[in-house]
Parts: structure tokens; sequence; C-alpha cells
């Protein structure tokens, strides 16, 4: 059983009032450039409210040195940012992980890969989310063996809006957990 409570933002004790910065239900209210109300002020990660990971935070306060530094506009996408849980089986998701409003769902069925033959573990579950007008990866979600790591290549996918046959055409080495993101992607061609 997994139960998940949430986490509020620890922002008690940093006197936001008196610097005039605006907060909603306890969190920092930023847009997106992380910049607060008030223009010098920016805040990234926990305090937020947003997605509450150390791989986001950190790559929020990458964009925001860029962003500072560079006189660059870039924003983080929040929807692709993997969501990972170390449990067994691992369980990982990317993107939308909803069917609807034109995407479409595809589930590969377990069939064993030459990894967890050798390993001798249960294949991964793999579901693909496909926007349906250009075949671009929307989301995915993944449990099993090795899911924490596989999210990735989902992520660079919806990162750069990648379409399901960029993605099949490359090439996936065998034998690795990863080659059941090759399979699910032909199961859906």
């Amino acid at each position: 059983m997994l139960v998940g409570i949430g986490r509020s933002p620890n922002t008690e004790g940093l006197n936001l009032e008196a610097a005039g910065v605006r907060t909603e239900r306890g969190a920092i209210k930023v847009n997106a450039l992380m910049q607060t109300n008030v223009p010098h002020i920016y805040a990234i990660g926990d305090v937020t409210g947003g997605l509450t990971l150390a791989h986001a935070a950190e790559r929020e306060a990458q964009l925001l040195v860029q962003n500072l530094l560079k006189g660059n506009s870039r924003v983080l996408k929040e929807l692709a940012v993997p969501r990972i849980a170390f449990s067994y089986p691992e369980v990982a998701a990317v993107g939308t992980s909803t069917e609807g409003d034109g995407i479409r769902a595809y589930t590969l069925p377990q069939v064993p890969n030459g990894r967890s033959v050798v390993d001798k573990v249960a294949p991964a579950f793999v579901k693909l989310f496909l926007k349906e007008e250009s075949s671009e990866i929307a989301g995915a979600v993944i449990i099993g063996e090795a899911a924490t790591e596989i999210i990735h290549e989902m992520a660079l996918a919806v990162e750069n809006g990648l379409t399901l046959q960029q993605v099949g055409n490359t090439v996936h080495a065998h034998p690795t957990h990863s080659k059941n993101i090759l399979y699910a992607i032909n199961g859906c061609e």
C-alpha cells in the first residue's frame, strides 16, 4: 500500500510579509520565470508549492541562473519532469497520464525482454500516451524493474515533442530493460 499525503511549503520564519512577497496557502507565488510579485525576489523548489521533487528544483535553479545571467526567459516544462517512486516495483511517469482531448493511450502487454529474462524479473509495464493527430509522445507510465531509469527516454521525448516514429527509429541496446520502450512503440504502430 502506498499512502501519499503530500507536502507543504516550509516558509515559516522567512518574514515574507515584511518583504511584500505574496503567498497562497503558505506557498510563495511565482510566475513562470520563478519571479515573485517583488521584481528582484525569486523563489524555486518546494516553497513555491509546485513540483515537490528535488530534480525539479535543481532544474528550476539552473534555468533561473541562466535567465538572470544571460537574459533568457526559459521556463520549466512541468509536464516533462519525471515523477518517480523508488518502491517495489518501481513506478515512474512523465507528461500526461490521462486519455481524452486528442490523447490516446496504448498499453504494452508485459512481454519478457532479454534483460528481464537474464535478471529473472517480471518485465516492466509500459503505457504510452500519444497525441492522436501527430503521434507525438504526450506521456508515459512505467511500472517495474528499472522504471525510474527508463522514464528518462520518455522525458526527453515529452520535453522535445518527439514522435513515436522518432523514438522508434532510435537503436535500443540489447539486452536492456529500456528495450520495453521500443516494444511499446512497436505495439502502437
